[in-house]
């Protein structure tokens, strides 16, 4: 439910290159928009793709914002995680007319023509927010994520069935080398009474992501494990958003040590840093006590809701937007008018009618291919990909118009 709208408030508008079930466009986008509008604050997405899909570049050209006149000076534009020449000359055009621009960033590399593009830039990272300023980004804000969903603690005894750690995330080569690493220390000693679930988007998962469901499966689960390869770069760069959340459904946390977890995860009271494997096998010979399984759970319960709930975080949003907005701001600009919310409706469906153009013009180089690999029978498994990925650009057409009216 949206509150009352207090024009003392500038108007935010949003560019996400992810859909719903992207996870960066979900948390660090969409979820502050929704607590802005539940605040009084006129807040719009001007862009986003489908719940599945990613754009990268934003599906606008200037001439698609500039001609329905909805930006007015002092107005925040956000862009999220986008990278190309279409963001970048959206962003020249916004600070020449004086609206006020950010850029939202949650992986490494960093994107400096983007970030040098605006006038702030936000990461839900410490290491990354620092990274910038060192590249020279002074106007740099560290705001780390939200939980999404908050269920009280449980104890889940020992005796009544085996202990369930659980790995969750977004299937890569990388990701599938941390969960091996689990599983081959799970068989180098006596952990008959512990089980790994993992839950992703891979087929072989034991569950399959879904944001219906998430929650409440890792909430059926007593302790989580995220090992991450300390020696990647754009690892250390990652937020506490998998473990923070882990926390708000009431399970410990063993993890890592790279920059963002050793700032959410206290050795020994909320869950383990842990390094070598020697010091993985001593935290999972801890967490089958059940007296300290059951403390440490509590305590990651209650850091977490008190430090990382929207609330908190939503609150550091609104104080960096009236940060970058000047004092003194003419109530009537930031209004927003029923022609506004046509003016907002107008840019959506051209981003999406544009997303269909480079669709098609996709689906015709593919057609193109397919047609020069007829009679190659060698090359039958790319013509199989590109078939799938046929299928996938029928789909993304079918369901555009999620992206105007989601």
């Amino acid at each position: 439910m949206t509150s009352e709208v207090n024009t003392q408030h500038p108007r935010v508008f949003w560019m996400l290159t992810g859909g719903y079930q992207i996870g960066s466009s979900r948390i660090h986008g969409v979820r502050v928009h929704d607590y802005l509008r539940r605040h009084g604050w006129n807040s719009a997405i001007l862009f986003q793709p489908i719940p599945e899909d990613w754009a990268g570049d934003i599906a606008l050209k200037v001439e698609d914002v500039e001609r329905t006149g909805l930006l007015r000076t002092n107005d925040i534009v956000i862009f999220q995680k986008c990278k190309g020449e279409q963001c970048l000359a959206l962003m020249s055009w916004m600070r020449s007319i004086g609206v006020y621009t950010v850029y939202l960033d949650s992986d490494m590399p960093l994107k400096l023509d983007e970030s040098s593009a605006c006038d702030w830039t936000v990461c839900p990272s410490a290491y990354q927010t620092i990274a910038y300023r060192q590249a020279g980004m002074k106007q740099c804000r560290y705001i780390p994520d939200a939980v999404e969903a908050i269920l009280a603690s449980k104890l889940r005894a020992m005796t009544v069935r085996r202990i369930k750690a659980v790995w969750f995330g977004t299937w890569t080569k990388e990701k599938a080398k941390e969960v091996d690493y689990v599983r081959k220390l799970l068989k180098q000693v006596d952990t008959v009474d512990i089980e790994l679930v993992v839950i992703s988007n891979d087929p072989s998962a034991d569950v399959q992501w879904n944001l219906e469901t998430i929650f409440t499966h890792l909430h059926q689960c007593d302790f989580a494990v995220f090992p991450v390869d300390t020696t990647d770069p754009a690892a250390l760069a990652k937020s506490s958003n998998r473990a923070v959340q882990c926390m708000a459904l009431g399970l410990p946390v063993i993890a890592s040590p790279i920059p963002s977890y050793t700032e959410v995860i206290h050795h020994g009271w909320n869950g383990f840093l842990c390094d070598k494997d020697n010091e993985w096998l001593a935290a999972f010979a801890q967490m089958r006590d059940s007296n300290i399984r059951q403390a440490m759970a509590q305590n990651a319960f209650e850091f977490s809701t008190q430090c990382y709930a929207i609330e908190t975080i939503g609150q550091m949003w609104q104080m960096l937007l009236h940060d970058i907005a000047p004092n003194g701001a003419t109530e009537w600009r930031n209004t927003m008018s029923m022609r506004d919310h046509v003016r907002v409706r107008t840019i959506r469906a051209r981003g999406a009618s544009r997303m269909i153009d480079q669709m098609y013009s996709i689906s015709k180089g593919l057609r193109y291919i397919l047609e020069s690999l007829k009679h190659n029978p060698f090359e039958w498994q790319l013509v199989v990909a590109l078939m799938k990925n046929m299928r996938r650009l029928q789909n993304y057409i079918r369901r555009i118009h999620d992206s105007v009216n989601g």
